[in-house]
């Protein structure tokens, strides 16, 4: 398909009436002078498509972003939030950043009994809508948080767990802490990280 107004191209549209658009010149009756390419023509381009350069990041304040992490995590030892019966926050020695396999994290979490985190996040849930064709056919469920200091073979050890995340104390944030905006999720952290929340969050 292409714009039939010059003179030297057989199938011109020169003092014809129809609007000069690309139009396909097919052999059949069907399809020929059809409109192509275009926006307001069947199977054409979108009008305003997104952009690539587009920054789709919002800025928040800082003393609102500190703010809203520090109650996240006072949220994560809060027992009215977090159906868990023993003593809050959870913490770890730091050896449990050197865990390497997924069965010997696996082992901590039941010791710690969270399992039951582990079993519900298994589950799976079809999505409503067209997300479905997109894609994300399931919903995934959230369920444990590591909070480590340095990576020594633990976020390998973890990817196979289901809904569990590992998060540097560094790169904490709302999204981790608060998924979906509901403050209250099950947080392990390991001693260094504990003791650099001083540093980070330090008034």
């Amino acid at each position: 398909a292409h714009y039939h107004g010059e003179r030297h191209i057989r199938f011109t549209m020169m003092n014809v009436e129809m609007a000069r658009l690309p139009r396909s010149h097919s052999t059949t009756p069907a399809q020929e002078f059809r409109g192509r390419f275009v926006p307001q023509a069947r199977s054409g381009r979108a009008p305003h498509p997104p952009k690539v350069q587009k920054v789709w990041a919002q800025k928040i304040n800082k003393k609102e972003r500190r703010l809203a992490i520090c109650s996240a995590i006072a949220a994560s030892a809060n027992k009215e939030l977090i159906k868990y019966e023993k003593e809050l926050p959870i913490i770890i020695t730091d050896e449990l950043q050197k865990i390497k396999k997924t069965s010997d994290l696996e082992a901590i979490v039941n010791t710690f009994g969270l399992s039951r985190g582990l079993l519900k996040a298994k589950k799976k849930k079809i999505r409503p809508g067209k997300g479905k064709m997109r894609g994300r056919k399931y919903r995934k469920r959230i369920s444990l948080l590591f909070v480590i200091d340095k990576d020594y073979g633990i976020v390998n050890a973890a990817t196979n767990l289901p809904g569990v995340d590992i998060s540097s104390v560094q790169n904490l944030n709302v999204g981790v802490l608060a998924p979906g905006a509901n403050a209250g999720r099950i947080v392990v952290w390991t001693e260094s990280a504990i003791k650099k929340l001083d540093e980070l969050f330090k008034v």
